[in-house]
């Protein structure tokens, strides 16, 4: 399926076991939006780009392949909605997923993927990214900004082409439990996230 020219490629909300296969969105404001309370999303192969924005998440998502790149702002945004028990169900896990910033965008708040912006306080977000590519096109944004976060687990991700000083991960000094193996960026140290 394509999506394309539209306000919301797709949208969700309250749906289970939902998976989706090559499917394109391109050229929409938010390529996908999660209104929350869904469970085990599986994507397999997806293509976002050319969007506002990539894909906004807010309850439980596998990506396996694809890539979600050249987006206006974040390719991926990732934060919590309650489930109907009151508690905050955020997680992603992207594996062997492509991203690339968008030529020409500098500004430090609009990362590839930005973690955890919720308004809540709640650390609810738990991020998983393997064998992932994150390539920037000499903007100084970061390729991936951290706020919130309960977990991350990062392991044989590249990080290349972003400049500095905001290159790489930062975060902010509510991010727990971050465990990093394997970050190759060329161009800074991989994680710059203080009081951690």
């Amino acid at each position: 399926v394509r999506s394309s020219f539209s306000d919301i490629g797709l949208q969700t909300k309250d749906s289970h076991l939902l998976s989706l296969k090559d499917c394109v969105f391109d050229q929409n404001i938010t390529g996908y939006l999660d209104e929350g309370r869904s469970f085990a999303q599986t994507w397999i192969n997806p293509q976002f780009y050319n969007n506002d924005y990539g894909c906004n998440l807010k309850s439980e998502h596998t990506f396996t392949g694809g890539a979600i790149e050249l987006n206006i702002y974040n390719d991926a945004l990732l934060s919590t909605s309650a489930d109907y028990q009151g508690n905050f169900n955020g997680v992603a896990q992207f594996f062997g997923v492509h991203f690339e910033s968008k030529d020409g965008l500098t500004s430090s708040t609009d990362p590839n993927l930005l973690v955890g912006p919720n308004s809540s306080g709640a650390n609810a977000i738990r991020l998983s990214l393997n064998g992932c590519l994150f390539l920037g096109n000499g903007s100084n944004r970061p390729a991936i900004s951290l706020r919130r976060l309960q977990q991350a687990n990062i392991t044989s991700v590249g990080i290349s082409g972003y400049g500095t000083p905001t290159a790489g991960i930062v975060g902010t000094s509510d991010t727990n439990r971050l465990v990093t193996n394997s970050v190759f960026n060329t161009v800074a140290t991989p994680t710059s996230i203080s009081a951690a």
